[in-house]
């Protein structure tokens, strides 16, 4: 105990020597806190939830539709909303392209996005400035307005494709779309772009292999026919 006791003593006359240095590391970690918190911009995450069902029907069981829990089927159908199909969906149903300046150029929005093409000027302005002005009106020609806006475009998509966070609520045939920004109104939009851009992806890929069977089904049907014919 006498042992214990000399070692804390020992302990309190450090803290005790060197307690200024302590109240500075204190003080400056504290301001960095407040400055880092009142400096941050906000983000807003909007939710919003689908019901996904499918074709097929579900058996009965006393005279009750029976749906078991599938993981497979949900997780395939949030990489169906993650995909860029959607994605492109959603950036052409709202104009988001249109709107990049208001709502990707800002500072503390999609920042990467204006770096990435701010980069691709520089190193347009490089190729200028070192190859001369024939270079630069071949680099003009190339980087056209048009090309611009597809890449800026596809920027978009890239955006929009990967900040939606899909997650399937367990034994429900619900999934949960959310969307993080600095914008409240570009997270809202985003979520509800991305339900109906879900919905018409699914009709067109419905739709899709409804036309390839029809085309193969009438492949082979006159094919039969010929066949018949000959016969």
């Amino acid at each position: 105990m006498n042992e214990k006791e000399i070692h804390l003593r020992d302990y309190l006359r450090i803290v005790s020597k060197r307690r200024y240095t302590l109240y500075t590391f204190f003080l400056i970690t504290l301001a960095i806190v407040l400055i880092t918190t009142f400096t941050a911009k906000p983000l807003y995450l909007a939710t919003t939830r689908v019901l996904i069902e499918r074709s097929e029907q579900s058996p009965l069981v006393n005279n009750y539709a029976y749906m078991a829990y599938d993981p497979e089927f949900l997780e395939t159908q949030a990489q169906i909303i993650k995909s860029s199909g959607v994605g492109r969906r959603v950036v052409e149903r709202l104009g988001l392209v249109d709107k990049y300046d208001a709502y990707f150029a800002e500072d503390g929005g999609f920042s990467i996005l204006a770096t990435v093409f701010g980069w691709v000027d520089g190193v347009k302005d490089l190729v200028v400035k070192l190859a001369g002005k024939e270079s630069a009106k071949f680099s003009d020609a190339i980087q056209s307005k048009e090309t611009l806006e597809r890449a800026k475009a596809d920027g978009v998509i890239r955006a929009i494709s990967s900040g939606l966070m899909v997650e399937p609520v367990r034994n429900t045939r619900i999934v949960a779309i959310s969307f993080m920004s600095p914008s409240p109104e570009l997270s809202k939009m985003v979520v509800d772009g991305a339900a109906q851009a879900y919905i018409d992806e699914v009709l067109d890929m419905k739709m899709a292999t409804s036309d390839y069977s029809i085309k193969w089904m009438t492949k082979k049907a006159e094919e039969e026919r010929v066949k018949l014919e000959k016969s």
